[in-house]
């Protein structure tokens, strides 16, 4: 019985780490991300370099601008006109998170320092 609480508290304490970094996304914090500029028609589908031209019309046709990262979509805060030349690079964002939301702060290519 001994051995089983200990294994449970050992397991509660090694998941703490993934859920404060949950826990911080959704409070507001600034986090950086890894992801790709896409519009709310098309999602995850145009996140690449090959539907960067498709993110632009959507966008310029009044598609919300959205950030893919991972299996992740965030709605871009904003005017997401003015990252419309950002489509089809991947890139670093680092902004603050407020539930399916993203207020971008500072985005560059991904693996360049800045």
């Amino acid at each position: 019985m001994k051995r089983i609480a200990i294994a449970l508290a050992l397991a509660a304490v090694l998941a703490l780490p993934a859920v404060a970094g949950d826990a911080a996304k959704a409070s507001g914090a600034e986090v950086t991300l890894k992801g790709w500029i896409s519009d709310s028609d098309c999602g995850a589908k145009n996140a690449n370099a090959k539907g960067a031209d498709c993110v632009k019309t959507c966008i310029k046709n009044g598609a919300k601008a959205v950030l893919v990262a991972g299996e992740k979509i965030y709605t871009i805060k904003g005017d997401g006109k003015a990252y419309m030349e950002q489509a089809g690079k991947e890139l670093e964002v680092t902004g603050i998170v407020t539930g399916d939301t993203i207020e971008i702060k500072k985005i560059v290519p991904a693996g360049t320092k800045a």
